[in-house]
């Protein structure tokens, strides 16, 4: 009777471990020792040795027990970490809905763009957030596909750590832009994967001569996702008549300078994408591709724009004529450029 009194004693306090506290496991295995050393060890023939061998397996299983429950907290420990992590993040993504849904600011790029970085990528599950103006890059087309570079856009910038938080944050600012009016224009939208095959993806929206984009890609993509940086932007600029003509009189000059088989140029004249950094009375400078985009330089003269070289190198002085200074101070003596077989 004693040795299954023991081991129904033993059997509870074991089950009772496994959702007990560490304290709770400890005063449990005393009173479980106690109870085999005043009520067991001199059962068997008067003899303490002759429980030594069953008190050492109930002690082993006990410390067995006594494992699983170590490493069952443990896991419980990080379960619990996850869900309040995820319970936070949740937290956040309600908070942006409920600004974005509240938000009353004024539709022009500086407003939108200021105001999406103060209220939403501020917040705490974002770094490095940074606001840039001014000749920030940005091309947009028409409903023919035409080309247009935009000047003055205002962008926000902002890291995340996790792609699935970019994804949400595309999520809730284009339906802020749905919900104020704005249409969303797919030529200007796609996914990154089906043209650069890297994980990110552009959306594009419009409300008459404002334009936004939204963009998140991914950079460092590796099997292990705590090495990815995960970058959000948004931008916008207004595209006005007089932008447009100038853009496409600029446009027209990288047209022209492609086709000219004198100059042995890269054929330049698709100009499916085109970029004004900087644009003066009678000077402009910009990017046209997509990838490793290459510089453009121009100068107007007697009223006509006219491409002076396009090239990822430093262009010859040449180039630059008619350039303010800072410009020409970089520049490849003529000479030399030649020497070295440039154009």
């Amino acid at each position: 009777m004693k040795d299954e009194k023991i081991e129904e004693v033993v059997k509870s306090e074991v089950e009772k471990s496994h959702i007990a506290s560490s304290r709770t496991l400890i005063a449990s295995l005393v009173v479980v020792l106690v109870l085999i050393i005043t009520g067991g060890c001199f059962y068997v023939s008067g003899l303490k040795k002759g429980c030594e061998k069953e008190k050492n397996q109930i002690i082993q299983q006990i410390e067995t027990e006594e494992n699983k429950f170590a490493e069952n907290n443990s896991e419980n420990e990080r379960l619990a970490g996850e869900l309040k992590n995820l319970k936070t993040q949740i937290d956040i993504e309600k908070q942006k809905r409920e600004i974005l849904e509240n938000m009353s600011i004024k539709m022009n790029p500086e407003s939108i763009v200021n105001e999406m970085k103060k209220s939403i990528f501020d917040l705490p599950d974002g770094t490095k957030t940074e606001i840039e103006k001014g000749s920030v890059s940005f091309s947009w087309k028409d409903k023919n596909g035409t080309p247009f570079a935009t000047l003055e856009a205002q962008k926000a910038s902002v890291i995340y750590p996790e792609r699935s938080i970019a994804k949400n944050t595309m999520g809730e600012i284009s339906f802020f832009m749905l919900t104020n009016g704005f249409l969303q224009n797919p030529i200007n939208s796609h996914d990154l994967y089906e043209t650069l095959q890297i994980p990110g993806k552009i959306s594009a929206f419009e409300k008459n001569d404002l334009k936004c984009i939204l963009s998140w890609r991914t950079f460092n993509s590796s099997s292990n996702s705590k090495n990815e940086i995960n970058k959000f932007n948004i931008t916008c600029t207004e595209l006005t008549k007089e932008i447009k003509q100038k853009s496409e009189l600029l446009r027209f000059a990288l047209l022209d300078y492609g086709k000219n088989p004198i100059e042995k140029r890269s054929p330049f004249y698709e100009v499916k994408n085109f970029y004004i950094h900087e644009l003066g009375e009678n000077y402009a400078i910009g990017n046209i591709g997509e990838i490793s985009a290459p510089r453009w330089f121009a100068i107007k003269k007697d009223g006509i724009w006219k491409i002076t070289h396009i090239s990822q190198d430093t262009p010859p002085c040449r180039a630059v004529e008619g350039f303010p200074e800072e410009h020409k101070e970089d520049c490849i003596d003529n000479e030399t450029y030649d020497s070295f077989g440039g154009y």
